[in-house]
């Protein structure tokens, strides 16, 4: 999928069918494992050729999110995610929560992922954590008796990413940094937010408040990228004024 993106930005009209072939073979052949007793996706195949009895909510959520899932396939696997068998391994570390938060947006379901973030990232603060933890607050290690064992970890700031696509609703829609949407999904008792994205071009910067009836948005970004305004079923019977300027609808 990445390589189809890069292709058609960079025009390159040759390999995208072989691209296209690679991808529907592997499309088969990743569906071919799909369990019809266990409604499942095996978590693995062993060595001797075994297929794993075990499942996890992982291989559903990464069917989900890459379009891999056929469509008699996916109505299950969203499913698994949503309401995950009790039998099933759920996620257990912020490496893993990443792709559940990408797949959770692909069904856009925003508060979920709000709520999650709440969960899983709330202890590390109460903890007082000032960076995000290798492993969640709930989990253990052997390592002592803080429950972590890195204190600052790369693959686990989740949040940083999705809170600015959520809460300040900052998502491109070009490469390069050309265009973005600005679409603020309002949490339930928030009444404002303000942040920062970078870009390679410059930060793009969104302040909102809601009063009342009234959402106020004021968005600016670098003279070379344009913004444009996307309500979503948030705003729901609010005014809403862009960058001084009422909106339509």
């Amino acid at each position: 999928d990445a390589a189809l993106k890069c292709a058609k930005v960079l025009g390159d009209t040759k390999s995208v069918p072989w691209l296209r072939a690679r991808r529907a073979h592997t499309k088969r052949a990743l569906n071919a494992l799909w369990d019809r007793r266990s409604k499942s996706y095996p978590d693995s195949i062993h060595n001797d050729d075994a297929v794993s009895e075990q499942t996890s909510i992982h291989t559903s959520l990464l069917a989900v999110l890459y379009n891999i899932a056929t469509p008699d396939i996916r109505t299950h696997a969203v499913k698994n995610l949503l309401d995950t068998p009790k039998d099933m391994t759920p996620i257990c570390s912020p490496f893993a929560i990443m792709y559940l938060y990408e797949a959770l947006e692909a069904l856009d379901r925003p508060d979920d992922i709000i709520a999650s973030i709440y969960k899983n990232y709330i202890p590390m603060l109460d903890a007082g954590a000032t960076t995000v933890w290798e492993t969640f607050a709930r989990g253990s290690v052997e390592d002592g008796d803080f429950p972590t064992r890195s204190h600052c970890h790369a693959w686990s700031s989740a949040p940083i990413y999705f809170l600015n696509r959520i809460v300040l609703g900052i998502r491109a829609t070009a490469p390069g940094a050309a265009r973005f949407n600005i679409s603020p999904w309002l949490i339930k008792g928030m009444r404002r937010a303000e942040g920062s994205t970078v870009t390679c071009a410059g930060e793009v910067h969104v302040r909102w408040r809601k009063v009342g009836k009234t959402l106020t948005i004021l968005a600016t970004a670098p003279a070379t990228t344009k913004l444009r305004f996307v309500r979503n079923a948030s705003h729901k019977d609010l005014k809403v004024v862009f960058n001084d300027k009422p909106v339509a609808g």
